[in-house]
């Protein structure tokens, strides 16, 4: 008879019915150990697609490449050609230069080609083979051993069924009887599991096996593209030719304007303080806040400037506003500027007292 799970107890029982079923705690011992990601059957058929659909990709690659390496033997021997007739002898030599490279990349490229096939198509073949018959026969052990579990957990209800039909259970049978279902149900949710943790296991070995084939083909494709952008640098007649013309690339990107700077770095004091000379003037000069001419206006005054102006951009700023701005940009706006004069306190005076007058005339 099998014992129940270490760390599981149970509940206290009570006189009712066959319905009162001995209660486990809800985390056992199998629960501890579930996987992080389930992988099921839709997963691992979306996983077999894809990874047929990466083979036929390489496939595509690799007749493509072939292709390429053939048209680029072609235009070298072409070029080569062009450069033995006589009208092209001032020229020769960098249309020989030229087939030249393009005779290196047609051999790259059937390197390329070799790399493909023998070091990415036919490993990964063979591990698709395999792939596929170990996700099979990990499937087939599962559901026969599920099922084989699920008898014994029906054997065991039906004996428990039978009797309790013939009254011949006591309660010691009855506990007994409850701690092997449960220990065969802890049995089945271990076995369901431990199926978990080896098809997570079996993904990420297949495709961390996939990514290494992967990143040794990156590597051969950076390894050729950089040993054909050196030989154009290495060649003296190649880095004359690829001098002499500009960079075809720079038309795709913005259009420069004249007078701007290209840079990386964040926007500083240089960048605000041409902002301020261009749209204020550069010519003007600075002058410290201690030695500026400021006065500010009082409210009568502030209200005759804008009656006879008519424009508010022409009312003069407060104190506070004009030192804001020279701290931002060192430099005060060209706002309309009260003169100093001594006259100003009397003129105000007089217009107050012009003021009061008719109001004091009414009130007689």
């Amino acid at each position: 008879m099998p014992h129940p799970v270490a760390g599981l107890a149970p509940s206290v029982l009570t006189s009712s019915g066959a319905s009162d079923i001995v209660s486990y705690s809800a985390i056992s011992r199998a629960s501890t150990t579930r996987p992080q990601i389930y992988v099921r059957r839709a997963d691992i058929g979306a996983s077999l697609a894809a990874y047929e659909r990466l083979l036929a990709a390489i496939k595509s690659y690799t007749t493509a490449t072939l292709a390429m390496s053939q048209a680029s033997s072609e235009l070298a021997g072409a070029l080569e050609e062009c450069s033995h007739i006589k009208g092209a002898h001032s020229c020769g030599e960098e249309l020989q230069a030229a087939g030249g490279l393009h005779y290196l990349k047609s051999n790259y490229d059937q390197v390329l080609c070799d790399t493909f096939w023998k070091e990415i198509s036919i490993p990964l073949l063979s591990n698709l083979d395999s792939y596929k018959a170990t996700v099979h026969e990990r499937q087939m052990l599962h559901e026969r051993a599920v099922a084989e579990k699920s008898r014994v957990l029906k054997d065991i209800e039906r004996k428990n069924q039978r009797e309790g039909k013939k009254r011949e259970r006591d309660l010691s049978s009855y506990r007994t009887m409850l701690t092997e279902l449960q220990a065969h149900v802890d049995e089945l949710e271990e076995l369901k599991l431990q199926h978990y943790h080896e098809v997570l296991e079996g993904e990420e070995s297949t495709w961390q096996y996939i990514s290494s084939k992967i990143a040794m083909l990156v590597r051969v494709q950076s390894e050729i593209c950089d040993r054909i952008a050196t030989k154009a640098t290495v060649d003296p007649v190649l880095e004359s030719m690829t001098s002499a013309i500009p960079d075809p690339f720079d038309s795709y990107g913005p259009q420069k304007r004249d007078g701007e700077l290209f840079t990386i770095l964040p926007p500083s004091s240089f960048a605000s303080g041409a902002i301020v000379n261009e749209e204020f003037g550069a010519n003007e000069q600075v002058v410290p806040e201690e030695q500026q001419d400021v006065h500010e206006p009082s409210s009568t005054e502030t209200r005759r400037i804008f009656s006879e102006s008519g424009d508010e951009s022409d009312v003069p700023r407060s104190l506070a506003t004009s030192k804001s701005y020279s701290s931002l940009f060192g430099k005060r706006p060209n706002r309309h500027r009260v003169p100093i004069s001594d006259t100003t306190e009397e003129d105000d005076t007089e217009e107050i007292q012009a003021q009061e007058a008719p109001d004091s005339a009414t009130a007689e």
